[in-house]
């Protein structure tokens, strides 16, 4: 449904993304992750046709997007961190009023206020909305003209636990519905929980690219504690079928193939004399985030391939 073609962007000099380019798939969920910095909020710019690449194609469909943005942006909905709306005005009358400015037909809202979970508190001003009631307004206003794609900023900042899980589930819902999800969050185990798929930026490029669930995924990753670390590094160079990613003083992060497992690793580490203190499965999405990251920051490189 979308693609970045080998995508430049510079502001005053520096460059904000070097040769992005990613797929976004219809009906999925996608995160882009990132410190900040990274080039997630310029990438969104791009998309909603805010901002126009210096160099590169960026398509939704088979329209690209700077060239068409005034019919492409009618396609978005976005949820920005902090929602914004008249303090003293319900969601009904909050709704209504932003109906007319984007031409939506206001037939919609009751049926959106259910939604999200406002139909019982038919009276109340958003000045007395709680942080997840302001949140669930914010969805609601987004899905007005009934877009496509949704796009959530840090959708679930601020929130508490409960508030967190409440949001997660409307925006699975949408997902569930055939929407098309970009979702930009700090919150990586929240990403885990919602998304299929993430492109992980670092710097403005774009490092890896990762399925989420597994289905692409031909590496596991393991960290490895032992009493001598250069010892250990030293003799996990000489094995083929392992891959160091980061390590320093106290641990070592490596990826195998996914055709072999711990005991592998042990084998044959044992076979010379390396008896380790820890070897543990780190083969989640939070933790190969992070080494990933700090992998990129160690080595000063990132792989423009991926």
């Amino acid at each position: 449904m979308i693609r970045f073609e080998n995508v430049y962007r510079s502001f005053k000099g520096k460059l904000a993304l070097n040769n992005v380019s990613f797929n976004i798939n219809k009906g999925e969920a996608t995160a882009i992750v990132g410190p900040n910095g990274a080039g997630k909020t310029t990438i969104i710019n791009l998309l909603l046709g805010f901002l126009k690449p210096d160099s590169g194609s960026i398509w939704f469909q088979d329209l690209r997007v700077w060239e068409k943005r005034n019919i492409v942006n009618q396609l978005f909905g976005v949820v920005l961190e902090t929602p914004a709306f008249f303090p003293e005005f319900t969601a009904l009358q909050n709704l209504t009023f932003f109906s007319k400015l984007c031409l939506a037909s206001e037939d919609r809202i009751p049926e959106l206020i259910y939604e999200v979970g406002l139909d019982k508190f038919p009276d109340t001003l958003f000045s007395q909305y709680s942080m997840g009631m302001k949140q669930r307004l914010n969805i609601a206003n987004s899905m007005l003209h009934d877009p496509e794609v949704l796009i959530f900023d840090e959708p679930t900042n601020g929130l508490d636990p409960v508030g967190i899980s409440d949001i997660r589930k409307l925006i699975q819902s949408f997902t569930s519905k055939g929407k098309t999800i970009i979702l930009c969050s700090h919150i990586l185990s929240e990403v885990e929980k919602i998304c299929d798929r993430a492109i992980l930026l670092k710097d403005g490029e774009v490092i890896d690219k990762i399925d989420i669930h597994g289905k692409l995924v031909d590496k596991k990753i393991f960290q490895i504690k032992y009493s001598d670390m250069k010892k250990l590094i030293s003799m996990l160079h000489k094995i083929p079928a392992i891959e160091i990613i980061s390590s320093d003083e106290n641990k070592c992060i490596v990826e195998i193939d996914k055709n072999y497992d711990g005991s592998f690793i042990n084998q044959k580490l044992a076979e010379n004399d390396i008896y380790v203190s820890e070897l543990i499965s780190a083969n989640n999405f939070e933790s190969s985030v992070l080494d990933k990251i700090t992998s990129v920051q160690r080595s000063g490189t990132t792989d423009k391939n991926k």
